[in-house]
């Protein structure tokens, strides 16, 4: 018998300070996709999990938690999980 564990993440606000607006319009649409992801429950759980960690590093560059972030390296981020779905994905 397997056992299940669910996490339920209530949902949250995070205001974007002035000075944070560059850092979140660059971001937007990463979050997007990143949220996508995590809510697709028909991907196996290592992308949702990868997924989750693009998300946090998007709302630590946000929130100022995360300093000097790098948005090409949070992009290439998502876009090797992309590829690494649709490879997966990919008839053989």
């Amino acid at each position: 018998m397997s056992k299940q564990l669910t996490l339920e993440i209530q949902p949250f606000t995070i205001e974007v300070t002035p000075e944070r607006e560059a850092e979140y319009t660059n971001l937007k649409e990463a979050r997007k996709q990143a949220q996508a992801i995590l809510n697709d429950t028909n991907l196996h759980i290592k992308y949702r999990l990868r997924a989750l960690e693009v998300l946090t590093k998007i709302i630590r560059a946000l929130t100022g938690i995360l300093k000097d972030v790098q948005f090409d390296q949070i992009e290439r981020d998502l876009k090797e999980l992309r590829a690494d779905i649709d490879r997966e994905k990919a008839p053989t």
